[in-house]
Order: structure tokens, then sequence, then C-alpha cells
């Protein structure tokens, strides 16, 4: 799943320097091709860099798309939906301490919104904000990925986060060029802005992460988990068009020598 999200990011960057900009990151336009690599599929939702317009997939849209569907559509919402694909993923199919009933309310009310006159609401960035959801995660067999999601929300997190006050700027032209800087918030608040200016940061975040042989199992194998969902909630079909039910996807069918995508 990490080396398909890699490859589909790395494509990503090629795209973006070369001014095209994808506009539907989501599990369905991930194409995992067996013999070579992966690469985000759906080009006819490609159009170019920063059209101020909103396409995409609810669940995977960033927080400031999901509150704002007339914000700009930025390289950075893309790598931000990037960080969803992994967290849908690492929830949906790899056995967790997150509680069938936790997962269920997770899923529903920070990535899968209703809708109100047009906003999904800021339950997206109060999450990345404030990260309560993954403390204490830990999934079966593999070590890394809790550090790695955790990595992800604080670094995403710095997009919402209140400006540093006057007082905290103050600090950090004082105590500039010193070792101190790098223990106030208003630098770190900075440092995580500038790692978004570039696909660089998640990139290496996601490398090392894969090269950490020893925190993945050998045999490792999606397993699907079970939602708890009310016979009410069994009539609701999540943004995506999937039935919001206790097996909320299908297993992917792989035709011999074929492709396939995330989900």
């Amino acid at each position: 799943m990490l080396c398909s999200t890699l490859d589909a990011l790395n494509c990503h960057e090629d795209a973006v320097k070369a001014g095209v900009l994808h506009r539907d990151i989501s599990i369905g336009n991930i194409l995992i091709r067996l013999k070579t690599r992966s690469s985000p599929v759906n080009d006819d939702r490609s159009d170019k860099v920063r059209q101020p317009t909103c396409t995409g997939t609810w669940q995977f849209m960033s927080a400031a798309l999901v509150k704002d569907r007339n914000a700009p559509h930025t390289f950075v919402d893309n790598i931000e939906s990037f960080f969803y694909v992994i967290l849908w993923l690492s929830l949906m199919y790899s056995p967790s301490s997150m509680s069938p009933s936790d997962l269920t309310a997770f899923i529903q009310t920070v990535l899968d919104p209703k809708q109100y006159e047009g906003t999904g609401g800021s339950a997206k960035a109060d999450f990345l904000m404030g990260c309560s959801a993954l403390r204490g995660l830990t999934f079966e067999g593999r070590e890394s990925l809790p550090p790695l999601l955790n990595n992800l929300a604080t670094l995403f997190a710095a997009r919402y986060e209140p400006e540093p006050s006057e007082e905290e700027k103050a600090l950090l032209s004082q105590h500039a060029g010193t070792a101190l800087v790098a223990h106030l918030l208003a630098w770190k608040h900075q440092e995580r802005l500038r790692w978004l200016e570039s696909h660089d940061y998640v990139t290496n975040l996601l490398t090392r992460s894969i090269q950490d042989v020893a925190d993945w199992p050998d045999n490792d194998h999606a397993e699907l988990q079970t939602l708890v969902v009310s016979e009410r909630g069994r009539k609701r079909k999540t943004k995506t068009g999937w039935d919001l039910s206790d097996r909320p996807f299908k297993k992917p069918h792989l035709e011999s020598g074929s492709e396939s995508t995330l989900a």
C-alpha cells in the first residue's frame, strides 16, 4: 500500500512540475501495475495548476476544500489527499487498537462528513490539529504506521493552525541563529509550512517508513475491518457511492497479468 502510494506521489510530483494538477487523488484513482509502477489515473481529472475550482472524492479531499468548495485547489491539497488515502487504507484494512464503533465514528465524522450548504465543516482540520484519534493507536505487526500517520497529520496541521502570535514571532527574531530557535512554536510552524512547498518531505517520510523492514510482517496482507452501522445507517451511501455498511468495500478483483486500483 505504501509503495503504491509513494509511486503515485512521485508521478504526481512529475505532473505538477509539468504544470498539470490531478483533480481527484483517491483510492479509486491510484493504479497498481504488477510489473511496473503505480500512478494516479483518471487523466480527465487533471488540469492546469491552481485552477480555482474544486473537484475530487469527498473522503480524500483536503480539509481546506471540504470546508470551502470554492477554495483554490493546489498541489498541496493533493499531497494532503495522499495522507487520507494512507489513513483510510490503514484503518480499513489493518487490524488496529481502534474499536469498530470508534472506527465507524471516525470514518463518518472526519473522513465522510455530511455537507451543509456546501461545506463539510472543520472536523478534518480539527482532527489534524488535535490528532486525538491517533494518540495511542497501534496496528498489529505494523509498527511503522502510527509514527508515519502522526508525522503526516502534524505536518498538514500547519495549514490550519492559527498564525503564531506577535510575542512568538518576536521570540523567533530574538533567538534567530541559536540552538533555542528549534524549540520555538513559531519556528516549528514555519518549518512545517516550508516542508509543504514541495513533495520532498512527504516522499522522505514514506520512504523511511517502507525501508523499516523490521516493522512490517512477513505475510503483509490486507484484512478488511468491520464498521458498526445502524439499520437506518445501512441505507446511507458514502460520497463515493459505496454503501456504508459492515462491509463497505468489495475486495479488489485482479485478472491475471492485469492491473488494479488501491480499492
